[in-house]
């Protein structure tokens, strides 16, 4: 076969990566990978198998931890919005579906703490009876009205 036989059949021809196993149209009959990526990704898999691999990955991963742990050291402020970013996402995932029967009744107890807030003059939340960080439910039945005083001495206990 001539180069001019080979691109024709080639062209004509889908293969699949050895990777992905995704089909592909290669270009050099030598071609197992659809990208240079899939092709790495393999080449990086059996480069690890060995020992000399191995000591290599270890070797940047300690790198890479103790790069991470001065970077916190020296930004404090970052490692605390991403903890407390971090236990929003806690938060939002605890919070159940609820219906609108539920979404009513919440709104209602904010608004009795606004309400009991403006007519006693002493200053009203909504509290969760099992706090959050406890894993407890942002849910009508887990909440109460107290005064902010009481709410803010509970804290975090049950």
């Amino acid at each position: 076969m001539n180069r001019k036989e080979i691109s024709q059949l080639l062209a004509n021809s889908t293969f699949v990566c050895q990777n992905c196993s995704c089909e592909f149209t290669p270009t050099r009959r030598t071609s197992k990978f659809c990208s240079r990526a899939c092709g790495d990704v393999v080449r990086k898999r059996k480069y690890r198998k060995t020992d000399k691999g191995k000591e290599q990955l270890k070797s940047e991963n300690l790198k890479r931890v103790e790069s991470k742990r001065e970077w916190a050291r020296s930004q404090p402020s970052y490692v605390h919005l991403a903890r407390c970013r971090k236990y929003q996402c806690q938060k939002q995932s605890l919070t159940p579906n609820l219906s609108t029967i539920e979404l009513m009744m919440i709104q209602n107890y904010y608004e009795d703490a606004a309400l009991l807030s403006k007519q006693t003059g002493i200053p009203h939340e909504v509290d969760h009876i099992i706090p959050l960080s406890k894993c407890g439910w942002h849910h009508p039945f887990n909440l109460r009205v107290v005064t902010r005083d009481v709410n803010r001495s509970k804290g975090a206990r049950i």
